[in-house]
């Protein structure tokens, strides 16, 4: 039987408009800045805001930037890896960690908004045995262990107390700050008949039978445990945003908003493609100025 993991739509991506390139007017008619206008935008997040194999003015706050005009400043914090969990939590290339560099350069400067967009490569799995992941004890394994407590997406999930507390120091550093839903890996579905399926069971010494009846939330892509992402993420972001923190925060749903469209992703369906960061973009455009009379 098939895990079901994403439903894409036929008309994806059938409604994207194309606004040129720093005209706000373009989504926003007549609008004015004598209202709250975001003057400088940090944007953290890992690869998905990154724009991996993307350019920089292609990565989805090079395309903010050029909505939101000269008057704006968009710093693309997007680091490949990045990771939410601290690193006694089991994440090697954990926000929290100094030589990643992020919350010096975010303590450096006062923002009018901070964009929050991580918690995919906290789902990376050690029972996906991904090839050529040397370092695949630094991968968190959420759902599995001492860390079952996450399907609770309470405080008593690592996952969920680190990134309260990032949040909290975002609000000390910025006037809004926005909690982003990260977008889903868009595979479809998996059969745990397949060979690929069968090999990740070998590969973590378990019978098909085992795999298929112990751990039927283990379907693996690029070494993500995309049942658990595509079903839990959004779950944990939320609670993280609505417990104990306080302030100018928004949950930005990119999650819904992307829908899993293999047309905004590249061909390993885990990476967003142009049209992927362009929504996006279009997204926080319209969310950031939400403000604007």
């Amino acid at each position: 039987m098939p895990i079901v993991a994403m439903n894409a739509s036929a008309a994806c991506g059938a409604s994207r408009v194309d606004y040129p390139p720093g005209s706000a007017r373009a989504i926003l008619p007549a609008v004015s800045r004598k209202a709250w206008w975001p003057s400088t935008v940090a944007c953290v997040g890992d690869s998905l805001t990154q724009g991996r194999h993307l350019p920089g003015h292609k990565a989805w706050p090079g395309q903010l930037q050029a909505l939101l005009g000269n008057h704006t400043k968009v710093v693309n914090l997007g680091i490949h890896e990045l990771q939410m969990q601290q690193q006694h939590h089991g994440a090697c290339n954990s926000i929290w960690r100094r030589g990643m560099g992020v919350i010096d350069q975010l303590n450096a400067s006062r923002w009018d908004a901070i964009t929050v967009m991580l918690g995919t490569n906290d789902m990376l799995s050690r029972r996906c045995g991904f090839i050529g992941a040397h370092h695949r004890s630094c991968w968190p394994d959420l759902m599995h262990g001492h860390h079952h407590v996450c399907s609770n997406a309470s405080m008593s999930c690592p996952f969920v107390e680190d990134y309260v507390d990032f949040l909290r120091l975002a609000q000390g550093l910025a006037t809004r700050v926005y909690a982003m839903l990260p977008p889903a890996i868009a595979v479809r579905s998996v059969s745990f008949d397949e060979p690929a399926v069968r090999e990740q069971c070998a590969a973590n010494n378990l019978s098909d039978v085992a795999c298929r009846n112990a751990y039927p939330e283990s379907a693996c892509h690029h070494g993500v445990n995309f049942v658990m992402a595509n079903s839990k993420l959004s779950g944990l972001v939320r609670a993280a945003a609505a417990i104990g923190v306080t302030g100018a925060l928004d949950v930005v749903d990119v999650y819904s908003a992307l829908g899993g469209c293999s047309n905004y992703y590249m061909k390993d369906l885990v990476h967003l493609s142009s049209d992927g960061h362009h929504l996006i973009a279009e997204l926080m455009f319209k969310v950031l100025t939400q403000h604007v009379q």
